[in-house]
C-alpha cells in the first residue's frame, strides 16, 4: 500500500455483533453491526487504527476467545488465542492494531458461546 498524500477523511467509528460464538465472525468497518461470517477485507485505500475491543461473557459460563489477523489475505496471525474470560465477565482489549487493505480481522471462541463483542477505530480513507 502506498503512503496516502492529499484529501481523505479521518473517522472515529465503531462496531459491534452480539453472541460471537464458534463461527468465525469478520469485524465490517463500515460503523455498522458485524454478524456476517462472510470474508470482509479493510477497503481499498484504508487504514484502520482498531483503538479498543471489548467483550461481555452474556451466557453465564467461562469462555475462551480467539481473534486473528489475516494480513494480506494470506498470513493468519493469532492476537488472542483462548483468552479467558469468566461467566458475565468483560474482557478489554485496548492495543493499538493496524490494519491495511486487504486485511481482515476476525473473531470466534473455542466452543459454543454467547460473547457480545464491540470495537472502537479510526477509519482513514483515501479513496
Amino acid at each position: 500500500m502506498a503512503i496516502p498524500s492529499g484529501g481523505g477523511s479521518e473517522i472515529l467509528q465503531r462496531g459491534w455483533f452480539p453472541a460471537l460464538s464458534t463461527t468465525d465472525v469478520y469485524a465490517l468497518f463500515t460503523g455498522v453491526i458485524s454478524t456476517t461470517t462472510t470474508s470482509n477485507a479493510v477497503p481499498a485505500h484504508n487504514i484502520i487504527t482498531m483503538l479498543s475491543i471489548t467483550f461481555t461473557e452474556r451466557g453465564g459460563a467461562s469462555e475462551n476467545i480467539d481473534m486473528r489477523v489475516l494480513y494480506g489475505g494470506s498470513s493468519d496471525n493469532y492476537i488472542l488465542s483462548s483468552q479467558a474470560i469468566g461467566s458475565h465477565q468483560t474482557f478489554i482489549w485496548n492495543e493499538r492494531l493496524i490494519l491495511h487493505a486487504t486485511d481482515k480481522l476476525i473473531f470466534s471462541t473455542t466452543a459454543a458461546a454467547n460473547i457480545d463483542v464491540q470495537f472502537h477505530f479510526i477509519r482513514q480513507d483515501w479513496s
